[in-house]
C-alpha cells in the first residue's frame, strides 16, 4: 500500500494497472448494498483477495461460491463451463 501511495499508479503483470486515486475513492465511498446478490469467486484470483471478497459478502450478506483453480477472469473452457452452470442454478 505505501509503494502504492508513492507511485500513484502500479502496472502488474496480469494487465490492470493498481491506482491509489481509484483505492481512496473505493474506501472514501464505501458501498450500502441493498439488494439480493451472489458472487461466483475463482480460488486462484490473482487481484481480489478471499478475505477481500468473504468480508464484502458478509457485509452486503451476499451468497458466495468459490470456484476451485477459478480466476478472476473466467475464460478457459472449464472455468466457462463453471461459470455458465452457476448462472443457470441462480436463475
Amino acid at each position: 500500500e505505501e509503494e502504492l501511495r508513492e507511485k500513484r499508479e502500479i502496472p502488474t503483470e496480469f494487465g490492470e494497472t493498481l491506482s491509489w486515486e481509484y483505492l481512496r475513492y473505493v474506501r472514501e465511498h464505501p458501498i450500502v448494498w441493498t439488494v439480493p446478490t451472489r458472487i461466483l469467486y475463482g480460488d486462484r484470483d490473482n487481484l481480489t483477495s478471499m478475505e477481500t471478497v468473504r468480508a464484502f459478502t458478509e457485509s452486503c450478506h451476499a451468497d458466495l461460491e468459490i470456484m476451485e483453480g477459478g480466476e478472476h477472469w473466467f475464460h478457459t473452457e472449464k472455468q466457462m463451463a463453471f461459470h455458465d452452470a452457476w448462472i443457470k442454478r441462480c436463475l
